[in-house]
Parts: C-alpha cells; structure tokens; sequence
C-alpha cells in the first residue's frame, strides 16, 4: 500500500512551467484527430510514445498544477465513502450522504455504507452549483 504523502506547493517557476507546458500539450491534443494516434516526445534525453488519450489527462493535469491546485491521479472506477464524497465536495458528510441517496450522485449503498466510483463523483460535481469542477479522462 502507498503511503500518503502531504502535497507540496509549487513555486512561482514551477507553475509556470506547468502553465508553458499545458499551453504546448494543448496544441497537440488540438491537432490530434483520432484516439489512436500517438505523440512521440523527448523526456531528459528519452524517447517516449504517448497515446493521444492521455492528452488530455496530462493538459488537465499540468492546467491545475499552473494555477496552483493539488491534484490526484487516480483509476476512475475508484470507489470512495461518504466521508471522502463529502470532503472532495467541501460538505458534510450528512448532506454527501443525503445526494447519494437522493440520486443527484450515483453510487451504491450496502447496509449503512454508501460507496461512489470517482468518476461518477467528478461528473455529478460539475453539475453542483459553486463547486470548482473536477475532471477524469482516460
């Protein structure tokens, strides 16, 4: 099992190679037109293949990161419970439970526990009034 580890903030010179880096991985993925194809790039002197698909997961990414956000890269079919539904949404776990159980975020509920996969958590957020939107890719 991973340990977790405490974010760390990004400096100035940090996010803006982030900021240079998601401008540049956006071009690409604009004049990508099929989810085959694959872009080929240098990384410290190697060379790698990366499928198109992962563009926009990787301009996402770099996107966030300019601007200062933490991010978490994880499986979408990741399941979480209410606790961890609640504070991803900044509520409480009364009101997370209640948007399970109401529909508004698909999930699962087995006796007292309810369950959410991470993407149907980010694609319910972005329908949520005031909340930042969350994005999964892949």
């Amino acid at each position: 099992m991973a340990r977790s580890r405490k974010p760390k903030k990004l400096t100035a010179e940090a996010r803006s190679a982030a900021r240079d880096s998601a401008e540049v991985v956006a071009a690409i993925r604009a004049r990508k037109r099929s989810p085959s194809d694959a872009v080929e790039c240098t990384i410290d002197g190697h060379a790698v293949t990366l499928p198109a698909a992962a563009l926009d997961g990787l301009a996402d990414l770099l996107t966030a990161l300019a601007v200062g956000e933490q991010v978490v890269v994880a499986p979408a079919d990741i399941t979480i419970g209410t606790e961890e539904t609640a504070r991803v949404l900044g509520v409480s776990r009364r009101w997370a439970a209640e948007l399970i159980d109401g529909g508004t975020i698909a999930g699962t509920k087995n006796g007292s526990k309810r369950r959410v996969t991470l993407s149907s958590l980010v694609e319910s957020r972005s329908r949520l009034p005031g909340k930042h939107q969350l994005t999964v890719t892949g």
